[in-house]
């Protein structure tokens, strides 16, 4: 179902059929409705999804014939621990395969056990070397030691993925440019090495399995400290309406105010009463300033929320708009003239 201008769909679902000499059933579109008779009537055994492709997938009925498929792997990158528990529990005893691999460089990352869920795994064998580096948010520049040189993080620590540059793993696909200085570091563990920097922040665990953060651009300055927007994100889907969300920061007295756009099952309104029961679980951080519903969150060819398009947009500009009132300690609607003060 991906597209074929897309590298997933191209070198990793075409390109993988074909080395591994396997037939290949091609969608012209991602079709929700048609996927499962699709699946059965070629025998699918591998599906190749992107990013929140598979969400889509739980939005109709659970049906009787629901494990009645011949799916044994479902492969890909983007999948959000939610989604990749219901997939498990819904459709069967159906492997998932979470990789991660940065579009510029050479990093690659594969969770080829499936048992963590969540995690984009480990370094496949042969494929270049990856490093976790401490990162000053505030500064907005690597930390250095007393040499000059990067700080490896230690396991549990967020810091922003580097890919080790050298003559049996060059960067093919990057023609250095304007943009050389902003993704391409040397002298960084010795005087002579070159690393490519992803700008992802992940973190690794004990067993040495990493984890997705967000992006360096995406963390936000609050109140409450640095947050993921993503972090922010995987909170608000244990709202059961919602059918997309998307979280992004404003400027406001010097931090950086989340902003959660989301879009509801059936485009349905948000019941004001049922959000803020919601709302006051959640963590002071995870805790959005403003909600934001629209009729939909438009996807790139990735099956990725487009955020930038919805940066761009007015804060007002949607179907509901519902702030949070710190006096009260809950939400109520926004008024468009309070809106533009708070934003001045």
């Amino acid at each position: 179902c991906l597209p074929l201008h897309h590298p997933a769909g191209m070198l990793v679902t075409v390109g993988g059929s074909l080395v591994g000499g396997s037939r290949l059933a091609l969608g012209t579109r991602f079709d929700p409705e048609a996927f499962w008779d699709d699946v059965r009537r070629y025998g699918a055994t591998v599906v190749f999804y992107a990013g929140e492709m598979l969400r889509e997938l739980l939005q109709a009925q659970p049906s009787a014939s629901d494990n009645q498929n011949s799916i044994r792997l479902f492969a890909g990158s983007g999948l959000r621990g939610d989604v990749w528990q219901r997939i498990v529990e819904r459709f069967g005893p159906v492997g998932i395969l979470e990789f991660y691999a940065s579009t510029e460089g050479n990093a690659v990352l594969a969770n080829a056990s499936g048992e963590k869920v969540g995690a984009l795994g480990r370094p496949l064998p042969g494929s270049t070397e990856v490093e976790l580096v401490r990162y000053d948010f505030d500064a907005e520049q690597f930390v250095r030691d007393e040499d000059g040189l990067l700080v490896r993080c230690e396991p549990g620590d967020e810091g922003v993925l580097l890919a080790r540059l050298d003559a049996e793993h060059p960067l093919t696909s990057f023609t250095g440019g304007a943009e050389a200085g902003k993704r391409l570091l040397q002298g960084v563990f010795e005087p002579d090495d070159t690393w490519f920097i992803t700008w992802d922040v992940l973190r690794r665990d004990e067993d040495g399995d990493y984890w997705f953060v967000d992006r360096v651009s995406r963390v936000l300055r609050t109140p409450h400290g640095r947050v993921a927007t993503r972090s922010i994100e995987n909170a608000l889907y244990g709202f059961e309406p919602l059918r997309h969300t998307v979280v992004y920061g404003v400027k406001e007295g010097g931090f950086d105010r989340p902003v959660a756009v989301v879009a509801t099952h059936g485009n349905r309104g948000i019941d004001l009463q049922a959000w803020n029961d919601f709302a006051a679980l959640l963590d002071p951080s995870e805790r959005p300033a403003w909600l934001k519903r629209v009729e939909r969150i438009p996807m790139t060819d990735g099956f990725r929320p487009n955020k930038s398009i919805l940066e761009s947009e007015p804060l007002d500009f949607g179907a509901e708009l519902l702030t949070y009132d710190e006096g009260q300690k809950r939400y109520r609607a926004a008024g468009p003239e309070e809106t533009m003060t708070r934003l001045r």
